[in-house]
């Protein structure tokens, strides 16, 4: 794609090598994670999130405001400042240290599933303590990011979750899930057609990008426009008062444009092949049901958003996927020595 493409930007390099990279650490990670290292890893991930829930909160109450009069008290910083910056600045929703607000709120969507369910499994009362800290203070976050659709797959996911503990029988299960996706569906359909749904200003701007990246697709049906040509591409498929745009806000819709047919069908086949191998038995492992809900949380904000464009989050797949094979969810590639020996 990149090879082909009409502008030979940087992106292609930047894409391809990053792929590689997560490529390796699945494969890492699917070879080599033992059964006892997974709960380390883990409790790593939620330290590491704990550590980043309080910089968020600390952001919140001082840490915003102690920038923006560093930024106004030096002039010269706003004039090599973008007007997002400055705006983003302005407002109270925080990002920590993910830059943008939504992309943090997909970090946190992926935490809390983990963060509860391994509340649920621990046996000794400091280690269940903790989890229920970071679950708290997670939420916490996810709430003073102002991420709307965050908290509305947050509060879709702790739907999910709630019957998969209520409901024990599998068949059940499934039906419930549907009856509920059904529910939501006609709702949906309903407010729309009476116009009683709110209006969401960011959600119209999201589908200006959608729709120019289907056209930019359509130039390109095969290999697409090149990693990272969205931004070339789209403003001569941008709606007059459109916002200009890097990127379509979409996993489904960015990687259709910029890679065409041939890498929308290679990486959403590796994500049904990875959410496959979480769904298929060995639940009884402690992190499984955790981590199954939140790669479901986390696609479905993937789905809405830019942050696969972010290695920081979007490493998030590949962890999840690799945990699922070594741990039996999938077929495991090959026994190897422990990640710890690595």
């Amino acid at each position: 794609s990149s090879g082909f493409s009409p502008v030979k930007a940087a992106g292609g390099i930047l894409f391809n090598s990053q792929m590689l990279a997560y490529a390796c650490f699945f494969s890492l990670l699917a070879r080599n994670l033992k059964e006892r290292e997974t709960g380390i890893l883990y409790r790593v991930l939620l330290f590491s999130a704990l550590c980043i829930s309080f910089y968020g909160i600390y952001q919140y109450f001082w840490g915003l405001e102690e920038t923006r009069r560093l930024v106004h008290s030096n002039p010269e910083l706003m004039k090599n400042l973008p007007p997002t910056f400055i705006d983003r600045l302005e407002s109270k929703r925080i990002f920590a240290t993910f830059v943008y607000p939504n992309v943090y709120a997909s970090f946190l969507l992926f935490i809390l599933p983990v963060s509860f369910f391994m509340f649920l499994s621990e046996n000794r009362g400091f280690a269940r303590f903790f989890c229920l800290g970071v679950t708290a203070l997670a939420f916490f976050n996810l709430l003073l990011t102002g991420s709307l659709g965050g908290l509305l797959i947050c509060l879709f996911i702790s739907v999910i979750m709630l019957m998969y503990l209520l409901i024990k029988n599998r068949k059940s299960l499934i039906l419930a899930i549907l009856g509920f996706l059904f529910v939501i569906s006609l709702a949906s359909i309903g407010g729309l057609a009476s116009g009683r749904a709110p209006k969401i200003s960011s959600l119209a701007d999201r589908g200006g990008y959608w729709q120019a990246a289907v056209r930019i697709f359509m130039e390109n049906p095969v290999l697409g426009a090149g990693p990272g040509n969205y931004m070339h591409s789209y403003t001569r498929f941008k709606r007059p008062k459109s916002m200009e745009a890097k990127h379509a806000h979409s996993i489904f819709f960015e990687t259709l444009a910029e890679t065409g047919a041939v890498g929308t069908v290679l990486l959403f086949g590796f994500l049904f092949m990875a959410a496959a191998a979480l769904f298929r038995k060995g639940w009884e492992k402690s992190v499984l049901p955790g981590l199954g809900f939140a790669f479901i949380a986390f696609f479905l904000h993937n789905l809405m958003d830019f942050d696969f464009v972010n290695p920081a989050v979007s490493a998030l797949f590949f962890l999840a996927g690799g945990t699922a094979v070594s741990l039996g969810g999938g077929k495991r590639i090959e026994a190897g020595a422990g990640l710890t020996k690595v």
